[in-house]
């Protein structure tokens, strides 16, 4: 199994709707997971999920180096203790791996979002993680990206 360097961790800021803590480890949602208390998301967005035991929201994360590195195993497990299932590994590690992968693509201290894209010849829509675009906001962006992550 592949280890990967990198991982998306999250920021905590309300202003930019990520409202998970500070470095808590992030991935896509799954199904029950839910914004709705906390925020809507903007047309065309979506929000990632803290894999931490209350998964809350993040519109946007942002890439670390991780010592040890992580393995698609790693967050399969880590994401199915947060989700309380009994199984500690789904069958099928593909997305994991191809989360892993887009987000190794990218600089550290990259922000990122996840964004719906439609599929070509199809009315189906995928979701995409991509750098976020942030800006119009009366924030110090370089002090929110750039923490330093243990």
């Amino acid at each position: 199994m592949i280890r990967y360097d990198k991982i998306l961790v999250s920021i905590y800021s309300p202003e930019l709707h990520s409202y998970a803590n500070q470095g808590d480890i992030l991935f896509l949602p799954q199904k029950g997971d839910s914004a709705k208390k906390l925020f809507k998301p903007r047309r065309g967005t979506s929000y990632f999920v803290a894999l931490s035991d209350d998964r809350k929201p993040s519109a946007i994360g942002v890439i670390k180096t991780i010592k040890g590195g992580m393995t698609a195993e790693n967050l399969a497990r880590l994401d199915c203790m947060t989700r309380n299932k009994k199984t500690a590994i789904p069958d099928n590690l593909e997305m994991y791996e191809k989360f892993l992968e887009r987000i190794n693509k990218f600089p550290e201290n990259q922000p990122m979002a996840l964004y719906w894209q439609d599929r070509f010849g199809s009315k189906e829509k995928t979701l995409v993680v991509n750098k976020a675009i942030v800006r119009g906001y009366d924030l110090d962006l370089a002090e929110i990206f750039q923490f330093d992550y243990e």
